[in-house]
């Protein structure tokens, strides 16, 4: 009874999600807002492409998107090591996980490019005659654009990571430093998103529309 009484008590006292929101760094709060406002637009130009979609008009997902959902799946668990390493104070391990999950993103990239040629060559292009096909190549293309914002700060952080390995005083510095960990969480944060909203549009093709 005293050990039901003690979980309850403790489930009660856990913090609502405004109350989560609240205790984060202003940041982090605000990529947060940001993310969720970025979704809805995703969800909006899904239900378009539902809406505009002709009858048996289907879309073949293209082959290479399966393959670039692979490599954005696999950086996601890569990631979160790079926050893991932060915490043990491995300098090296920081660098290989940035380093590793920016090759990951770049083969995504690679195979988004031949995924968009492979629909090009289907006949699937904005200039046709299915509405939808404006909604697909806006979703992806928006997807990209935020995944080269990702990049961008990823790589900066690879780069910035990268000299802190040959100054042992500014690695000290950067790795008891909470705001550098903060970073490296709002940088994980992103990359989950966009590895989310990624899955969301590939299940939603191959298995809904």
């Amino acid at each position: 009874m005293k050990n039901l009484q003690h979980n309850l008590k403790k489930v009660s006292k856990q913090p609502s999600f405004v109350e989560r929101i609240e205790s984060l760094h202003p940041h982090m709060t605000m990529l947060i807002l940001g993310l969720l406002g970025t979704t809805l637009v995703f969800l909006f130009l899904l239900i378009g492409y539902y809406l505009t979609k002709q009858p048996f008009a289907d879309m073949p997902f293209p082959k290479a998107f399966t393959l670039s959902t692979a490599m954005i799946v696999i950086s996601s668990f890569v990631i979160n090591h790079a926050v893991y390493n932060f915490e043990d104070d491995r300098i090296y391990g920081i660098r290989n996980s940035l380093l590793a999950t920016v090759i990951l993103g770049s083969l995504f990239t690679i195979f988004q490019i031949y995924g968009w040629i492979e629909l090009y060559f289907q006949g699937f292009s904005i200039e046709g005659y299915v509405g939808s096909n404006t909604f697909l190549y806006l979703l992806t293309g928006l997807h990209f654009v935020h995944l080269v914002f990702g990049m961008y700060f990823m790589i900066r952080e690879l780069i910035r990571v990268q000299k802190m390995t040959k100054d042992e005083i500014k690695y000290i510095v950067y790795i008891t430093d909470p705001y550098e960990k903060l970073k490296l969480k709002m940088v994980k944060t992103f990359w989950h998103f966009l590895d989310g909203i990624w899955v969301g549009i590939f299940f939603a093709f191959t298995f809904v529309f």
